[in-house]
């Protein structure tokens, strides 16, 4: 394996250049033993793995030094987690391949209608279904806590989760269960989902649902390229170190109860690094997370946070030049321990585009809806720097980086300037230069450029389209097209 392992090197190599630091991810391709295509379209389990005859589905793929290509234009059902000193591309011609979590409604008729305008779906009933029907999950029973339902026909998320059955009131409300607590779930707590309608919800819809799973976790010393995560309810990418993520489409992210959370919460981000233990120790540093486009997500596309009773701290986390469609934020930070200083070093959010945050389709909007969001208990050094922003207001947060410049925002008259979530800080809403004054002064950000902009400026929304956001196009066209 040779050649592959002079690939694999190369390519880690120029990765490592681009993120102007190799100490993030050291993927040793003399290590890497073997290639393995896998199609889902196409192959076996039973194929030995090669081009000519591939594997069907992750089942069997390798979890250490191994180089994993999947077909590019195929769907694979289930999340990709476990590998160690891998490399993971597509190959072939077509759209990326797709890592998808989508539990497909196949039977229309599937759905029962109850009194007052509710429809009830059997979520355990297998034969109604078809993608990710079935597995693993986060949490014991709860593979069905489903956190979106996503319509392919009109590639929307519909509707909005409600907290009780009571709570039923408008179309496409739909609520799955009020219990979160572990203790007290027993049995199968998410089997029915509920949704208010006056009609059956599958009538001009093809309905997916996402489940309680991660899509790509668990990594260690890995490069993950040219791939798409679709249709989790937890997280995109989660649970990984010393990784390189280059050029993934991550889409349809979250939405779940957060199962064992004191209080009924949902989460989901696009790539989460969670720390914990001692700063360096390896989990969730060193990570490289660039040239990914990340849509629709519950909570925020990218995040650094994480909690301990004795959190060192992190290093080398870095998200650079990516882009950002309608995530609820485009970057969290917060970072809390009950012993000794937390160190932050070597990590930044930079040259990124975000286009309307807050907006993600999932009609929950929260006061947080902003661009960035901290819930530090002291400012860290994270860099934030040489981003641009559209159509969503600046920080959410009583503690804000302490590197912060140099970037671009276009805010809309009204929101958020600087807001506060504790009110120990007067709230700063974007009216004028007053107020653009008054944030700078707050955080010390010096070097921004601030633009207080009407949100019916289709002018200047279709020179932004035109230049730096054309990727945004792309994506609307997408969807007019299901439309």
């Amino acid at each position: 394996m040779k050649g592959w392992s002079c690939y694999v090197g190369a390519a880690v190599a120029a990765l490592c250049c681009a993120a102007a630091s190799c100490a993030h991810a050291w993927l040793d391709g003399a290590k890497i033993e073997t290639a393995v295509y896998v199609s889902s379209s196409e192959g076996s389990d039973e194929n030995p793995g090669t081009r000519e005859a591939p594997l069907r589905s992750f089942e069997k793929i390798p979890r250490k030094n191994a180089g994993i290509f999947l077909k590019s234009g195929d769907v694979f059902y289930g999340p990709l987690n476990g590998l160690e000193n891998c490399a993971v591309d597509s190959y072939g011609n077509g759209a990326k391949p797709v890592v998808s979590g989508f539990k497909r409604l196949k039977n229309p008729d599937a759905w029962e209608m109850l009194p007052g305008g509710i429809w009830r779906l059997d979520m355990s009933r297998r034969e109604n279904f078809e993608g990710h029907s079935g597995g693993e999950a986060s949490a014991p029973g709860c593979f069905n806590n489903i956190g979106a339902i996503y319509d392919a026909a009109s590639d929307s998320v519909r509707g909005r989760m409600v907290k009780r059955m009571e709570d039923l009131k408008d179309d496409w409300d739909f609520f799955t269960s009020a219990e979160h607590r572990l203790e007290k779930l027993g049995g199968e707590p998410f089997r029915y989902l509920y949704v208010k309608l006056g009609h059956n919800p599958s009538e001009g819809a093809d309905l997916h649902f996402t489940p309680y799973l991660s899509g790509v976790e668990r990594l260690r010393d890995c490069v993950v390229k040219n791939i798409a995560v679709k249709g989790f309810g937890r997280h995109g990418v989660t649970q990984a170190s010393g990784c390189v993520f280059d050029g993934l489409d991550v889409d349809v992210i979250g939405g779940s109860i957060q199962v064992g959370y004191p209080n009924w919460v949902r989460l989901g981000n696009g790539f989460e690094f969670w720390m914990s233990g001692e700063a360096g120790g390896g989990n969730n540093n060193f990570n490289v997370v660039e040239n990914c486009t990340v849509s629709r997500t519950f909570d925020c596309g990218a995040t650094i946070q994480g909690m301990g009773k004795k959190l060192g701290g992190v290093r080398g986390v870095k998200f650079l030049n990516n882009r950002f469609y309608r995530c609820r934020q485009a970057f969290e930070h917060w970072l809390r321990t009950d012993e000794g200083e937390i160190s932050v070093e070597d990590c930044e959010f930079s040259g990124n585009l975000a286009w309307e945050m807050g907006e993600n389709e999932f009609s929950s909007p929260y006061p947080c809806d902003l661009g960035l969001l901290s819930y530090d208990d002291a400012s860290r050094p994270i860099k934030i720097s040489g981003n641009t922003f559209y159509g969503s207001g600046i920080y959410f947060g009583e503690n804000w980086s302490s590197s912060i410049g140099n970037n671009t925002y276009y805010v809309f008259k009204g929101q958020g300037l600087h807001l506060s979530y504790n009110k120990k800080l007067p709230d700063i809403y974007a009216g004028g230069d007053a107020d653009i004054a008054a944030y700078r002064l707050r955080l010390g950000d010096t070097t921004s450029a601030i633009h207080i902009v009407d949100r019916g400026d289709m002018g200047l929304r279709r020179k932004l389209l035109d230049g730096e956001f054309s990727y945004v196009k792309g994506l609307q066209k997408k969807k007019a097209a299901a439309d």
